[in-house]
């Protein structure tokens, strides 16, 4: 294709403004290419309003309804910016940011509930049913506990590597001996570039996602600066009230057509986790061979390949 010198201008122009605007800060540069190119595929940004703050989503496409739930840290956009853009070609995609993450707030005090009650709130506000949700990791959990708050709107339940109410002391104590920390606190909410670097290399298949320390000292100050403190109480809260959500969630009841995707080197949470979690869901389970736990980011041809036969699932 060849592009007119006022197009090559007009793109110039616009990432001169961007540099400018973001102050050389990669983190932002990265950000506002990647609103960008889903803009160009027809996603618009919205914000509803509530009680206590605000929930941010993105929103493109038609046909049946697709909610994707990101996991901790960044935001709907940075986990899945390949899956929604192929899935909004014959889906309604909607991408939140989930409270505290992105462009989202809320006075309330952190907690799952209070993640459920907002997309409730934006389901019930839009008015959509036979929705397929899909959670990543902290997602999945969120995803499980809408579920279970609004069943009449939830047609199906996709968990991409997320172990939902299955996850044990166990599992838990597992996690903090191969990361070498003492807390999850102290993993999924890194302060230092070291701690956010260990957390990149767990969470990706490959080495080459390392980056030097100014690199990672902007990708905390872009996605943790000023959300740390609540961001620290929504996983104290998630452990602090397990035993309240699992009984909440209630296990002996069906979810609606479950399926279960796992990259097969998640290091955070291994595929034996995930096994299990299918069969306690009576689920298909999907691997994804060589994918760690960022799955969308870590392969996204596969995760949408993998997501796309999950949602071709009927009745």
């Amino acid at each position: 294709m060849k592009l007119s010198s006022q197009t090559v201008l007009r793109w110039l122009s616009a990432i001169l403004l961007a540099v400018s605007l973001t102050a050389c800060s990669p983190s932002a540069m990265q950000a506002w290419w990647a609103d960008s190119v889903v803009s160009g595929k027809g996603f618009v940004s919205k914000t509803l309003d509530l009680p206590d703050g605000r929930l941010a989503w993105r929103e493109a496409g038609s046909g049946q309804p697709v909610l994707l739930l990101h996991g901790f840290g960044g935001n709907g956009l940075v986990n899945w910016q390949a899956q929604m853009t192929d899935l909004a070609r014959d889906h309604r995609v909607l991408v939140p940011d989930l409270l505290w993450f992105g462009a989202s707030t809320s006075q309330r005090p952190p907690s799952l509930d209070a993640q459920a009650a907002a997309l409730a709130a934006l389901l019930e506000r839009l008015d959509l049913r036979d929705v397929r949700v899909v959670g990543l990791s902290y997602g999945g959990f969120v995803a499980q506990a809408l579920t279970r708050r609004v069943p009449e709107r939830i047609s199906q339940l996709v968990m991409v590597d997320s172990p939902g109410w299955v996850y044990t002391d166990a599992d838990a104590r597992d996690l903090l001996s191969r990361a070498g920390v003492p807390s999850a606190e102290a993993l999924f909410v890194p302060d230092t570039p070291e701690a956010l670097r260990r957390l990149v290399r767990l969470v990706y298949s490959h080495s080459s996602r390392d980056a030097p320390d100014w690199v990672l000292s902007d990708v905390l100050q872009y996605y943790f600066a000023g959300r740390r403190p609540s961001q620290l109480a929504l996983i104290r809260e998630l452990n602090a009230n397990r035993d309240h959500y699992v009984a909440t969630l209630d296990p002996a009841q069906p979810w609606p057509l479950p399926v279960v995707i796992w990259g097969s080197d998640d290091r955070i949470f291994p595929l034996p986790i995930g096994q299990r979690l299918a069969r306690a869901l009576n689920a298909r389970l999907i691997v994804v061979p060589g994918a760690g736990h960022n799955l969308p980011v870590d392969r996204p041809e596969h995760a949408t390949r993998a997501l796309r036969d999950a949602l071709a699932m009927t009745r």
